[in-house]
């Protein structure tokens, strides 16, 4: 359980740009629906119940909204594009499990005006290509990202969805001491073609020694 200062904490620096792997219930036969709300964290008291932070979930990259659109707190990886995006299948393979309420974000993030935001980009390759070349987004990226896991406290188990995301992280941890005692796992991202992603996402969590997805 999340206490509410941390949860606080967390909502004013990093609420645009991250969330929680909790999600309101799909409508029958219709495995995309409902992804996109973000009712049930208007019930602060209750929701912290549901929140932990021992497992962490990290994407690429913070989406880009656009600068024209009011985003809400909590809504990164509760896409209203439920046609483009597939967050409903990590829905489908967390629910019921003990990452159910565990804190979710992405690994690259950068700080412009003061308030932080992803590359804008949503193609992988270029997102990789002005992280490898552009020494700020690299240095932004784990500034932040230390800053977050101190904020989120202790020494959480990173669950990286994705080649590229697990490559950063390995390479950070190479390279700065406050991930030396962290732990980094590679997981198929969600993204993935396929109808058994819970299946495979289960088979590499036990795999590495983690509770499965009951």
């Amino acid at each position: 359980m999340v206490d509410r200062k941390t949860y606080d904490l967390l909502k004013n620096k990093y609420g645009k740009v991250s969330s929680w792997a909790i999600w309101a219930d799909a409508e029958e036969d219709k495995p995309a629906s409902n992804v996109d709300k973000l009712d049930m964290f208007e019930d602060i008291d209750s929701i912290i119940k549901e929140l932990k932070t021992d497992y962490v979930f990290v994407g690429l990259n913070a989406a880009s909204h656009g600068e024209e659109r009011s985003i809400d707190d909590w809504r990164a990886f509760h896409s209203t594009c439920n046609h483009k995006q597939r967050d409903y299948k990590l829905r489908q393979a967390l629910k019921g499990s003990v990452y159910w309420g565990a804190y979710i974000t992405d690994v690259i993030k950068i700080k412009e005006n003061g308030k932080l935001k992803g590359i804008p980009e949503t193609k992988s390759k270029k997102v990789m290509e002005k992280y490898n070349n552009d020494p700020d987004v690299r240095r932004d990226a784990a500034i932040i990202l230390k800053e977050e896991l101190r904020d989120i406290g202790g020494t959480p188990t990173l669950i990286a969805f994705g080649n590229n995301a697990y490559r950063i992280l390995s390479e950070m941890q190479k390279q700065y001491t406050f991930l030396k005692s962290i732990r980094i796992i590679k997981a198929t991202h969600y993204s993935y073609v396929c109808k058994e992603y819970k299946k495979k996402l289960n088979d590499i969590l036990e795999k590495e020694k983690l509770p499965g997805l009951k």
